[in-house]
C-alpha cells in the first residue's frame, strides 16, 4: 500500500509540473509573439500586399500590381514587372523591423522628413486606406533611416528601410527579358544581312541548311540561340517604336528570325552603342539595347 500511494503522489506531483510547464510555456510563446509585433513597422506580411507606388530619391513615381503570382508596372508605362526583384524589395520593407521611437521630434526636417528621401505607399486588397510609409535621413553612426508611417504618426527608427533599398527605378523593378523562350523549342532560324540570307532548320539533334542538305554546325548554332533567348535589356532606348531611323532601324540590313512551332519572333538590330546594339522584335514596340555579340550570326 505505501508503495501503491507513493506512485500516485509521484504521478501527481507530475501532471501539476506539466501543467504548470505548460501554462509558463504557453505564457512565453504569447510574449514572444507580442513582442515580435511591437517590433514590426506593419502589422502584416508581403504576402498581403496588392499593390504600391514608390516615390524613388529621383522624384520618379513607380505604381505596381500584383497579378496572380506576378506584377505588373502600371506607371509611368505598361509592363512587366521583375517578379523576383519585387518579390525581394517588397520583403525588405513590408512587415519591417522598428529599432526605436522618438517620442517628441521637435522638427521632421531634423530627421530629413519634411522632404522625404523616398515615399512607399502600399496597398492591401479591400484595406479601407493604404499605409503611407516616409523614408527620412539616415541615422549619424549607422545605415538605418527615419522613418514615419502616415502624416500623423511618430519618427521611428528602423534597420531594414535603408536608403539602399529604396533607391529604385523603373529599370531595376520591370522585367528585363528580351525573348522567355527556351532555346531547344526553336526550330528554324532565319539570317539576313545585307543582301545575304541563310535559313537553318532543326532536325533531330542536327542543324541543316534549309535550302540544300547540307548539316550545319550545331556547335556555332546552339550557343548562338542559347543567347538570343536568354538575351537581358540593357536599356529600354524608347518605349515606343515611331522613331527608328536614330538608332539604325528604319531600314535595317541585320535580322533574325526564329521560329517555334510556326509561330516566328521577327528581330531587327540596328546600330551600335559601345558593345551594345539597338534592337527591336515583333510583339514588343520599344526601342532597346542588347549584347553586341547578337551582331555575330549577322558576320
Amino acid at each position: 500500500r505505501f508503495k501503491a500511494t507513493t506512485w500516485i503522489l509521484v504521478a501527481a506531483l507530475a501532471a501539476v509540473a506539466a501543467y504548470f510547464f505548460f501554462i509558463d510555456e504557453r505564457s512565453r510563446t504569447t510574449e514572444e509573439r507580442s513582442r515580435r509585433e511591437r517590433t514590426k513597422l506593419f502589422l502584416y506580411e508581403k504576402k498581403d500586399v496588392t499593390g504600391f507606388t514608390l516615390i524613388n530619391p529621383q522624384g520618379e513615381r513607380i505604381e505596381v500590381e500584383r497579378e496572380g503570382e506576378g506584377w505588373n508596372i502600371v506607371f509611368p508605362v505598361a509592363a512587366l514587372g521583375d517578379a523576383q526583384m519585387i518579390e525581394s524589395f517588397v520583403g525588405q520593407v513590408v512587415p519591417g523591423r522598428l529599432g526605436s521611437v522618438i517620442a517628441e521630434p521637435k522638427s521632421l526636417s531634423d530627421y530629413g522628413l519634411s522632404a522625404p528621401f523616398a515615399t512607399f505607399i502600399v496597398r492591401r486588397g479591400n484595406a479601407a486606406a493604404p499605409d503611407t510609409l516616409f523614408v527620412g535621413d539616415k541615422t549619424p553612426t549607422s545605415s538605418n533611416s527615419y522613418v514615419r508611417i502616415g502624416e500623423a504618426g511618430p519618427v521611428l527608427i528602423s534597420s531594414d528601410i535603408t536608403h539602399k533599398v529604396m533607391n529604385k527605378n523603373l529599370f531595376h523593378l520591370r522585367d528585363k527579358n528580351f525573348l522567355s523562350i527556351e532555346a531547344s523549342s526553336i526550330d528554324s532560324l532565319a539570317i539576313t544581312s545585307g543582301a545575304r540570307a541563310m535559313r537553318l532548320r532543326r532536325d533531330g539533334v542536327h542543324w541543316w541548311f534549309a535550302d540544300r542538305h547540307v548539316r550545319a554546325d550545331r556547335l556555332k548554332i546552339e550557343p548562338y540561340l542559347d543567347a538570343a533567348a536568354k538575351a537581358i535589356i540593357y536599356e529600354f532606348v524608347r518605349e515606343d517604336a515611331d522613331t527608328l531611323a536614330p538608332y539604325g532601324l528604319a531600314s535595317p540590313s541585320k535580322r533574325i528570325a526564329l521560329v517555334r512551332g510556326g509561330e516566328a519572333t521577327s528581330i531587327s538590330l540596328g546600330s551600335k552603342k559601345g558593345d551594345k546594339v539597338h534592337a527591336v522584335r515583333s510583339g514588343l514596340d520599344k526601342v532597346v539595347l542588347l549584347d553586341g555579340r547578337l551582331l555575330e550570326a549577322c558576320d
